[in-house]
């Protein structure tokens, strides 16, 4: 709808014109939330995963918001989740959001996604779920990040099949090289 996307433009330009100006996570977040709340209607929040990597270091501070925590998979293939017990955005004007922190070593790869990738319903209303992605991770190889999310598109498509889907669908894989 209209009133949706106005919303995510909001947020967009909000947050473009915060990074410029903020010096650490929690303010940027912060500035987002006071944003968030001066132009909520009717109870509308906004779920967010919000990241800031140096890419010599591999060091990543990153605050979830409400969001589905990230899946990590380290290069032993051991399953991390990136969480951070924060509420989303526009609730609480006064809320402090606490940020987490790790470290993607080489071939570490990050599958970051929203809602509409685990709650994708099939022609029998079943969901993909959280498992089915989690498996995905576990079974990937050191193939490119492009390959993974290729990987990932593909079996959800296979699982929905002609269902319609009802919230939006998006997926970003990093990987450290």
């Amino acid at each position: 709808s209209s009133d949706v996307c106005s919303s995510d433009l909001t947020f967009q330009a909000s947050l473009r014109a915060l990074a410029n100006s903020t010096n650490s996570l929690a303010e940027l977040v912060g500035g987002l939330n006071r944003q968030a709340c001066a132009h909520s209607q009717n109870g509308r929040f906004t779920t967010a995963f919000v990241a800031e990597l140096n890419p010599t270091s591999g060091d990543l501070t990153f605050l979830c918001a409400g969001h589905n925590p990230p899946i990590l998979r380290r290069a032993d293939g051991t399953i991390e989740r990136l969480k951070s017990d924060n509420i989303p955005l526009g609730i609480e004007l006064t809320e402090k959001y606490a940020t987490g922190y790790t470290r993607l070593d080489p071939q570490d790869l990050l599958i970051i996604y929203t809602d509409g990738v685990t709650e994708a319903r099939d022609e029998d209303r079943f969901t993909f779920g959280d498992a089915r992605l989690v498996s995905i991770a576990e079974n990937t190889g050191s193939e490119r990040a492009a390959m993974t999310l290729s990987n990932i598109m593909r079996s959800l498509d296979n699982f929905v099949g002609a269902a319609a889907q009802h919230d939006d669908i998006t997926c970003m894989v990093l990987r450290r090289t």
